[in-house]
């Protein structure tokens, strides 16, 4: 089982097994549970232009021969606007987390960025046929940027 932790700027998801997750924000905390269906979790605000650090933590309870996250960001849920694929290595079980960090990345800006997405994450073991071992998804919001 993989358990995911991403930081971002100012923003941390902490995963509470499958099933949860607690978003902590400077503002307010947002939890995030995977049992209510997907249509009805509120999405997460980002402000147009804001730069993301995510980092990876997680839990490997069996050795993974090259794990693998791919990513598609789709406009209003439907259209497919950018998928990414990274290898994030092999890894043993071990008591301690383990810790990825992805490149910074800014938040797009301008009139046609700002809107609904909705990010879908598959983690899996590309060294064991691309078994899939996590499915996420979480519902993005890409707003003005505040003054």
């Amino acid at each position: 089982m993989v358990d995911v932790v991403d930081v971002r700027k100012k923003r941390v998801v902490v995963a509470d097994g499958p099933s949860a997750m607690s978003w902590k924000d400077a503002e307010k905390d947002i939890k995030i549970d995977f049992k209510i269906p997907f249509e009805d979790r509120p999405p997460i605000e980002f402000e147009e232009g804001e730069v993301s650090i995510e980092t990876l933590l997680f839990n490997v309870t069996k050795p993974v021969a090259n794990l693998r996250r791919t990513d598609k960001l789709l406009k209003a849920g439907k259209k497919c606007v950018e998928t990414a694929e990274t290898d994030l290595g092999k890894y043993a079980p071990q008591d301690e987390p383990y810790a990825f960090m992805f490149d910074e990345v800014a938040v797009p800006s301008g009139f046609f960025a700002k809107g609904d997405y909705v990010v879908s994450s598959t983690y899996s073991d590309a060294g064991a046929g691309d078994a899939v071992l996590l499915e996420t998804k979480l519902k993005i919001k890409v707003v003005k940027k505040r003054k």
